[in-house]
């Protein structure tokens, strides 16, 4: 799975599981022990505090504003991708 994310952060060959939460993924939604060392699937384009706080390592936003014209920057390993990739699995 590709998208867009302006930072990079090395993570040793380290695999990380996934989770979907969905739109779960704002701020004091997300359960920590769900979410905890793990990059969360989110249906939009968040800031990333909700996955911060609950201990997740990244997030993987698929939303239709999708552009390649401009980046975001989070505060975590975090890309944007289409709506339509969610489902890839490669």
């Amino acid at each position: 799975m590709k998208g867009l994310s302006i930072n990079n952060f090395d993570l040793d060959g380290t695999i990380y599981p996934l989770i979907w939460r969905g739109d779960a993924c704002i701020l004091e939604a997300l359960n920590s022990y769900k979410a905890e060392q793990k990059t969360v699937i989110c249906d939009a384009l968040v800031t990333g505090s909700g996955v911060v706080i609950a201990n997740g390592v990244g997030a993987i936003m698929a939303d239709s504003f999708y552009s390649k014209d401009f980046d975001f920057s989070f505060p975590l390993l975090e890309t944007v991708i289409r709506d339509e990739d969610k489902s890839q699995k490669s």
